[in-house]
Parts: C-alpha cells; sequence; structure tokens
C-alpha cells in the first residue's frame, strides 16, 4: 500500500472510536518504517520538501500525537453499553 493512503486510511480511523486505537498504532508503525526514506531523501535533495532538521521536527510531532491518541482513547469494554 503506498504511504499516502495508508496515512489517509489511519488518519480515518482515528476517527472512529473502535478502530482509533489501532489506527494510531498503524500510523506510529508507518511513520517510524517511512522516516529513514525521508532522510535519505533530504540527504540527496530528492525532493522539494522541507530540509532534514524541520521534516525531523514535523516527523516526531507526529508520533506524538498518535501516541497521545493510543494514551487518551478509553479502551472498548466488554458490556459498556449494558445497563446494570
Amino acid at each position: 500500500m503506498e504511504p499516502l493512503i495508508a496515512l489517509v486510511v489511519g488518519a480515518i480511523g482515528l476517527l472512529v472510536p473502535v478502530t482509533a486505537r489501532w489506527a494510531a498504532g498503524g500510523l506510529i508503525a508507518l511513520m517510524v518504517a517511512v522516516f529513514p526514506a525521508n532522510v535519505s531523501a533530504a540527504r540527496r535533495h530528492a525532493t522539494q520538501g522541507d530540509p532534514l532538521g524541520p521534516r525531523t521536527l514535523l516527523q516526531i510531532l507526529y508520533i506524538a500525537a498518535a501516541a497521545a491518541t493510543l494514551v487518551r482513547t478509553p479502551r472498548q469494554r466488554a458490556g459498556a453499553g449494558c445497563a446494570a
């Protein structure tokens, strides 16, 4: 799957409470996996994007935001919607 498509699917998954934890974990894994390619592209000046410093800071910010979603999303409990 293309990284851009995976990012969009992951972002949509964050909006659905049932899938938010899995989507956050997947996005973190994806961002960590593509980071070496981003470093390589920045060093070779292969893209017109950000230099390595700002690119790295943004990547850390995105990973932290996804990790915050992992921490703040309540886990689904069996029978959470049932009245006692």
